[in-house]
């Protein structure tokens, strides 16, 4: 088979394990005059779609895309020549971990906090676009303050953090810190303007967070409606975050809703469905 990739993501090592391949080289000058055109059997493509991927797609057998969004793209697209039985749509693969409750009571208690705060959770590597902002407006507005909120990020994106949390008035609300706290968060809050598919949202899913988002981010396709913002800067995502720190049996519904969505995005399951895509694709030489 004949394959080719933006990212080695875990999905293309598992298929390199397995099956014999080689990898399209884009062709040069000198290919073009002398050596025979090839066709690609399977494109694992990921990121936004650019002019150097529509070529590639229209010599395309199987295009592996990671969002239905990012389909509707390449299907609308009057450059690109692939049908639609020839797009499959396939998550990027996630990890389950083992959650030690353990962990989040000792945050809590180093913090001299009690041991039912409910943990809101920010984290990026760009703060700009992906809502920092909007993050803090929100929590600054929520009417239930049985809560505390962590921001982690390098060293750059929380320096300026500092003096925006002084400005409204949350430095005493807001932790923070370097290292990612999925594993003891609550609920992940991402107000992002950013469209492609965040995977910081499959990773707090996995952790059993409840998750907002925009609807214009291509992860909120795994969302329940409930979880899903009008825009990054929807004020009524307020209410429904209240709404979860009022009632700790809607947040476990949430939770759980998430960590059984996220399960079906393990390295097995999404390597079964590729077996099955190839199997059924009578253009590709196996």
């Amino acid at each position: 088979m004949i394959i080719y990739y933006k990212i080695k993501t875990k999905l293309v090592k598992k298929f390199m394990d397995i099956y014999d391949f080689h990898i399209y080289k884009i062709p040069n000058l000198k290919d073009k005059l002398f050596s025979k055109k090839q066709n690609i059997d399977i494109f694992f493509h990921t990121g936004a779609v650019n002019k150097q991927d529509i070529k590639l797609i229209n010599i395309t057998n199987i295009l592996i895309v990671s969002s239905k969004k990012t389909k509707d793209i390449v299907s609308n697209n009057p450059k690109i020549k692939i049908n639609d039985n020839q797009i499959f749509v396939i998550y990027p693969v996630v990890d389950i971990p083992k959650i030690n409750k353990q962990d989040k009571k000792d945050f809590l208690k180093s913090r001299n906090l009690n041991k039912k705060t409910t943990i809101l959770y920010f984290t990026a590597k760009e703060f700009k676009t992906t809502g920092v902002s909007s993050f803090l407006n929100i929590i600054k507005n929520l009417k239930n303050k049985n809560f505390v909120a962590i921001i982690s990020g390098d060293k750059l994106q929380l320096k300026p953090t500092v003096s925006l949390l002084q400005e409204m008035g949350l430095s005493k609300k807001v932790i923070l810190i370097q290292e990612d706290m999925y594993n003891i968060s609550d609920i992940f809050i991402l107000p992002t303007s950013n469209k492609l598919l965040s995977y910081s949202v499959l990773k707090a899913m996995s952790y059993k967070n409840v998750v907002f988002l925009p609807q214009t981010n291509s992860a909120s396709e795994l969302l329940d409606s409930f979880s899903i913002m009008n825009s990054s800067i929807d004020s009524s995502i307020g209410f429904r975050v209240d709404m979860l720190l009022e009632s700790k049996g809607e947040l476990k519904i949430y939770q759980k809703n998430n960590i059984k969505i996220a399960k079906q995005l393990t390295l097995n399951k999404q390597f079964k469905k590729l077996k099955k895509i190839i199997k059924n694709n009578k253009e590709v030489k196996i």
